[in-house]
């Protein structure tokens, strides 16, 4: 089950086998004399997709910037009023789904921006071309991200973040676990939090900065605390950038290529 806002849709049509036409391998829907190009919403999301043998076609009507789509859906529940939360620190919105739902059974449901999945559909984005995205994801694998923090939750939203975005995520839940992880991976740079047990943000970074081997390493420190003071702190104990939580996946994305690029300027 997926939520679609109900302001994105024009209409729902239950199309019969006769109002549809298909040409070119595609399917096409006839509306006032216009054919309206039909569209599963498995193929938008990205889903394997069978032939079924059920006549008539459920369709949602959408506009997008180059003109209407039929969105071919299984089923319409019935409209509904919900709360949806925002997953942005840990899904790339870019990719068509705005947050998330709790349903009256206590099941959670995603929802879609229909526009966001047209607009990357026109633009080809949809289909995965194994030739194009296997190579760099090897290589980007190689590049591993320390990520330091005493929170679960944060280190789990933050390993996804960079883990979608190509990297090796290795966590620490401190700053003396992360000095034993330094010593075990070869990392490119390191993500950490300020307050933690035993070894603080703070400490783990004047650490490094001592350590001939890794000295050079670049630190950033991703903190609740947004005061001058912490960052004026931070940057004296040899911090190289500092982000305030919570970090959405661009914000952080900017970051690690700014970083990067320096490493390979240098």
């Amino acid at each position: 089950i997926v939520a679609i806002p109900g302001n994105t849709i024009q209409r729902q049509v239950y199309a019969e086998d006769e109002e549809i036409i298909k040409k070119q391998g595609r399917i096409y829907l006839l509306n006032n004399k216009e054919q309206v190009e039909v569209i599963q919403l498995a193929h938008l999301l990205g889903w394997q997709t069978q032939d079924s043998e059920h006549k008539g076609y459920t369709l949602l009507i959408v506009e997008s910037e180059a003109g209407l789509y039929a969105i071919q859906v299984e089923e319409l529940l019935q409209p509904r009023d919900i709360v949806v939360k925002s997953l942005t620190s840990w899904f790339d919105l870019s990719l068509g789904m705005s947050g998330a739902c709790i349903l009256a059974n206590g099941q959670i449901a995603p929802v879609l921006d229909p526009l966001r999945l047209l607009r990357n559909f026109e633009h080809d984005v949809t289909q995965l071309d194994n030739a194009r995205v296997a190579t760099p994801k090897r290589k980007a694998e190689q590049t591993r991200i320390l990520l330091v923090d005493d929170s679960l939750s944060n280190r789990k939203s933050l390993s996804l973040m960079v883990e979608k975005m190509g990297y090796k995520a290795i966590t620490a839940v401190d700053g003396l676990d992360a000095l034993q992880q330094l010593n075990v991976h070869q990392v490119e740079i390191v993500l950490v939090d300020l307050e933690m047990p035993r070894m603080n943000g703070l400490e783990m970074t004047q650490s490094v900065r001592d350590w001939p081997e890794q000295s050079h390493l670049p630190i950033v420190m991703i903190t609740s605390r947004t005061t001058q003071k912490h960052r004026d702190m931070a940057k004296q104990a040899g911090v190289d950038d500092y982000l305030t939580k919570p970090v959405d996946q661009n914000t952080l994305s900017t970051l690690l290529n700014k970083w990067f690029r320096t490493r390979l300027a240098s």
